[in-house]
């Protein structure tokens, strides 16, 4: 579809919407205000991004948005129910609850810790992430020596940084 010469994105990769729905999103947007869309009624909008996305829109935009028995759609939820959808929020708590539950094993090393300290805050969403990494690594280190030591140079030199795995 073209408009004023201006070609539209497209179809959605619903194969792999995942990875590729914030990119076609932010062309549909730019596409949008190009060709003056924003200025038309909010079913025009909302049937040419279903019409742009591909068939398979279609089933998803009934299930998503349709069936909530809303009357007046808006162009805006149809987009945030599209971004529900293709990018679910993840469950951060199960990942805080596997992170500070997380020792290291006795056959791990304090290194191989340390990384899947850092794979596991990743998901966590801390806000102090280095801060939350320090705690895990000195509570869950199984040579309490070593922990001990870690934590005397961090209080010494008055920061994590620098000393194993800080940020």
């Amino acid at each position: 579809m073209a408009t004023n010469g201006v070609r539209a994105p497209g179809e959605l990769d619903f194969a792999n919407a995942r990875e590729r729905w914030p990119e076609w999103k932010k062309k549909f947007l730019r596409y949008r205000a190009v060709v003056g869309l924003c200025d038309k009624d909010e079913s025009q909008q909302i049937d040419t991004l279903v019409y742009i996305m591909g068939d398979e829109a279609e089933g998803i935009c009934e299930q998503l948005v349709y069936s909530e028995g809303k009357t007046d759609k808006k162009f805006d939820d149809v987009v945030e129910a599209f971004e529900r959808h293709f990018m679910p929020r993840s469950n951060f708590l199960h990942y805080r609850v596997q992170f500070h539950g997380r020792d290291q094993k006795s056959d791990e090393t304090v290194e191989a810790y340390i990384q899947e300290l850092h794979q596991l805050a990743a998901k966590c969403e801390f806000t102090d992430k280095a801060g939350m990494l320090r705690d895990r690594l000195l509570c869950g280190m199984a040579d309490k020596q070593l922990a001990c030591n870690v934590h005397t140079v961090s209080n010494c030199n008055g920061t994590w940084r620098g000393t194993v795995g800080g940020e």
